[in-house]
């Protein structure tokens, strides 16, 4: 692969049926995860002259040395970086700098499976103006937190997307688009400093623009997010935040009726037998919790902000190509 070809060129025309695609990575202080990605995207059942991997340091400070030498060496790895901005500008830098027909959005604390590209390609070749996503596994399973947190996800999921039709959501760390849709609707919004809703953000402009979600349970990504008590809390409190900032740049949030927290709560005695099972309905009503707290923390700011500065517009995203 050139890579001193321009950012909108195409990658090698080899295997002309197969969409070339650009996997990008944002990633932030976590090497170890990263290699752990790295090593799992060089086995991917794809062809490797149809796909590269653009690695965006979000302010950490990340140089090729500091990775193992044999992730280092990845033929098709870029490693790009900015200041501190936030996952959501990091996809944006790495979509900006992408060469391939498609993005494939995934996390640094993940790992696809061999076919997990194949099947997106195949979904976007389907669909070709649609936005594919697959499932999240999470592989943590001795680590309660970890397992509450994707029990979220999985409610959502559940209750948003059927497999194989419209879905109403599809996460950030296993999506993939076209390139040039994707800058149709905008990019990310890089409002979102932090994570949390941006990936809702998205989907909403994304399905509000005429275009449509596709869920392929098929297309996995198993997750290793390590979460404590206390990570757990924020991660929550941060979804808060980001669901107060999706009402003020979209009008409104996504709320669901009770019905919805009410068998998200159940879900781990559902799930799981005896004390686990307590303790994992315990954890999710305590996310619900933090998340209210969160959406609440996030309104009082953005009111403090807008009482200093009462003649501010708030700044719209960075239009993309």
């Amino acid at each position: 692969m050139n890579h001193q070809s321009n950012a909108s060129g195409p990658l090698s025309r080899a295997a002309d049926h197969l969409p070339s695609f650009s996997i990008v990575v944002p990633t932030h202080r976590r090497v170890a995860a990263l290699a752990r990605l790295l090593r799992g995207l060089a086995k991917l059942d794809y062809p490797a002259e149809r796909r590269e991997v653009l690695v965006v340091d979000d302010g950490g400070g990340l140089r090729r040395e500091h990775l193992p030498a044999e992730v280092a060496a990845l033929p098709g790895m870029r490693l790009l970086s900015q200041e501190h901005a936030g996952p959501a500008a990091a996809r944006n830098r790495g979509a900006a700098a992408a060469q391939g027909d498609c993005l494939a959005f995934i996390d640094d604390d993940c790992q696809p499976h061999r076919a997990w590209l194949r099947h997106l390609a195949q979904g976007l070749t389907r669909r070709p103006r649609a936005a594919c996503g697959g499932a999240v596994i999470n592989r943590l399973v001795h680590n309660r937190y970890s397992q509450a947190s994707q029990m979220v996800v999985d409610h959502l999921y559940q209750h948003l997307n059927t497999a194989g039709g419209r879905a109403g959501f599809l996460a950030s760390n296993n999506l993939a688009v076209g390139r040039r849709d994707f800058w149709a609707v905008g990019g990310f919004d890089t409002a979102f400093s932090f994570a949390g809703a941006e990936d809702r953000h998205f989907c909403r402009r994304w399905i509000d623009s005429g275009r449509h979600l596709v869920y392929l349970p098929q297309a996995v990504v198993n997750h290793f997010h390590h979460l404590d008590l206390r990570g757990f809390l924020r991660q929550h409190m941060r979804y808060g935040r980001g669901s107060q900032l999706l009402r003020r740049r979209c009008g409104s949030a996504d709320f669901f009726e009770p019905s919805f927290y009410l068998s998200l709560v159940g879900r781990g005695i559902r799930q799981r037998s005896g004390l686990r099972g307590l303790q994992l309905s315990a954890l999710l009503l305590a996310a619900q919790a933090a998340t209210a707290g969160g959406y609440l923390a996030q309104g009082l700011r953005l009111a403090r902000a807008a009482a200093r500065q009462p003649g501010a517009v708030q700044a719209k995203p960075p239009v993309g190509e």
